[in-house]
């Protein structure tokens, strides 16, 4: 199971921000992946300004976040 983190960057004085997927970890690395892409439009369609600093996928056991 893998968790979606990305971090974006420009909100409060261009400080960045981490944010992670509470829909839950995703089975495999690939749609964890999927998962990044989506969030990251999703929010860029909203806040057009903000940059993309990074992404991640976390292992985790749990099965839910």
């Amino acid at each position: 199971m893998f968790v979606a983190q990305l971090v974006l960057c420009g909100f409060l004085g261009g400080q960045c921000v981490l944010l992670e997927d509470v829909k839950g970890p995703k089975p495999s690395l690939e749609q964890c992946k999927s998962r990044q892409e989506e969030m990251f439009y999703d929010i860029h369609a909203k806040l057009p300004y903000i940059k993309f600093g990074g992404s991640r996928c976390i292992k985790t056991n749990k099965l839910h976040v």
